[in-house]
């Protein structure tokens, strides 16, 4: 036993020193036994930056025997040892791009353990997907090859097509590439997007933006159906509202000329003037090389002779809210921008719907009379966007049972005692004129000053029409 030893050597030390052989007592503990370890990461260095295949290797130093020594990455066991040389070959490849953590622990016969850790920065070139056909911002048509090309240090699972984020196609092997028959799309502007997904989850993504250009018709407000072998590009708008429309859609790249009467928005004033929209100057007309003419379909003889030169001509001449709507996806067609062309119903829907839920439980009696007088002082009557843009505002029109567009009559007017009287602002007559008029000073809007002006502009064919109705609103319902 130890301690029978310690304790022998002590009695012998006292004998000696009584004896005097010792001058002092001098006690001596054995040196402790070594059972430390330790552990270091000898490749690849700290902060390294690593690709494909790498080496591993670690020193592990111990006075006891090694059990183990275990390598993990970002805290998955990859291998172990027991003995030297401590060495691991790791595929790099089967991991991420970026930043990962090596760690080695080391054990010993005695029960002790140390670690070791680096960071270090996997750089396969990750995988990738490029398209190379068909480019960006170009216009196709028919069956198109949408050909792609992968880069990748790993094995590639997929490779997906998607047209507008629906997807088309997918493929696992190489070619990677797709058919499309684009005459199945509208015209205009589409996303192609593909996807790569490698062995291990990763993926990479590449998309062009086309134009789907194909051979198509439109019918226009004659009814008439219009050939085209492809999108307009050089319009000429002989309507404010066509106008708007178009730039609405932003379809205003495709517009060459304007009639005079297109002030809106302020950016149709750099397009030129080909002048009145009934009696178009047909020189310039000519010089502008148009391949297609957008007029009101009522100048039946503008139409004619436009067609006789001869000019592809769309007319249109929308009546009512719904028309006016119909119209707008019907340019959208026939400039490629039918996504923006519906995004513009919509949001116009939108807003009404806004409006007449505020309306939906003020009865028709409840309903304030309105009486609107143009520039010209007529007034707007049954099947006139006038009327519905004051219906659908909770008005009633003093001249909603008479169809078109009403002459002036004073003493009708005074007689019908309207709530509010809106005037046209280009109008030559001042409120306080209109308040002077013979008979009027009993009337309640002239009573209550609710003589108001309104852009004429808003209270036509124009998607503005939304905002007119919203206008009134504000001024028959003020919150």
């Amino acid at each position: 036993m130890a301690i029978g030893k310690n304790l022998l050597i002590v009695i012998t030390a006292m004998v000696l020193v009584s004896a005097g052989v010792l001058g002092a007592l001098v006690l001596m503990n054995p040196t402790p036994e070594d059972t430390s370890v330790s552990v270091s990461i000898t490749a690849p260095s700290n902060g390294a930056t690593v690709t494909g295949t790498i080496n591993v290797s670690a020193s592990v130093t111990t006075a006891k025997a090694v059990n183990y020594a275990n390598l993990w990455l970002d805290g998955t066991l990859l291998g172990n040892k027991s003995s030297a040389p401590f060495y691991w070959h790791i595929n790099t490849t089967h991991y991420s791009e970026g930043q990962h953590v090596l760690n080695i622990t080391a054990s010993n016969a005695a029960g002790k353990s140390a670690k070791a850790q680096i960071t270090v920065t996997v750089n396969n070139g990750g995988t990738t997907i490029g398209i190379l056909s068909p480019t960006n911002q170009t216009k196709v048509k028919r069956t198109i090859t949408i050909s792609s090309q992968v880069v990748s240090p790993r094995t590639v699972s997929y490779v997906s097509c998607a047209i507008d984020g629906v997807e088309v196609g997918n493929v696992s092997s190489a070619p990677f590439s797709f058919d499309l028959d684009t005459k199945a799309y509208l015209n205009g502007n589409h996303n192609v997007t593909v996807v790569v997904r490698d062995e291990i989850g990763l993926k990479g993504r590449a998309q062009v933006t086309v134009f789907f250009d194909n051979p198509f018709n439109i019918t226009d407000g004659r009814g008439k159906v219009i050939e085209f072998n492809s999108t307009p590009e050089r319009i000429i708008s002989l309507g404010s509202s066509f106008t708007e429309i178009l730039f609405g859609v932003g379809a205003d790249p495709q517009v060459v000329g304007v009639d005079n009467s297109s002030t809106y928005p302020a950016a149709a004033s750099s397009k030129v003037q080909v002048g009145g929209s009934s009696n178009p100057n047909k020189e310039v007309i000519a010089s502008l090389n148009p391949d297609c003419i957008i007029v009101w379909s009522y100048n039946s003889k503008l139409i004619a002779d436009l067609e006789a030169r001869p000019y592809k001509v769309v007319g249109y001449y929308p009546k009512n809210v719904s028309g006016i709507e119909g119209v707008i996806i019907s340019i959208g067609d026939l400039t490629g921008t039918n996504p923006q062309a519906n995004s513009m119903v919509a949001t116009m829907e939108a807003r009404i719907k806004i409006v007449t839920d505020r309306l939906a439980n003020v009865s028709m009696d409840q309903r304030p009379l309105v009486y609107y007088e143009q520039a010209n002082t007529k007034s707007v009557g049954a099947g006139t966007i006038g009327n519905e843009i004051i219906t659908l505002a909770g008005g009633r029109n003093i001249y909603r049972n008479v169809s078109g567009n009403p002459l002036f009559n004073s003493e009708y007017i005074a007689h019908a005692n309207p709530e509010f009287i809106i005037v046209d602002n280009a109008s030559t007559s001042s409120n306080a004129d209109i308040a002077a008029r013979s008979g009027w000073s009993a009337i309640n809007a002239v009573q209550d000053d609710h003589i108001y002006r309104i852009n004429a502009r808003m209270m036509s064919i124009t998607p503005r029409l939304v905002d007119a109705i919203e206008q009134m609103v504000e001024w028959f319902y003020p919150t």
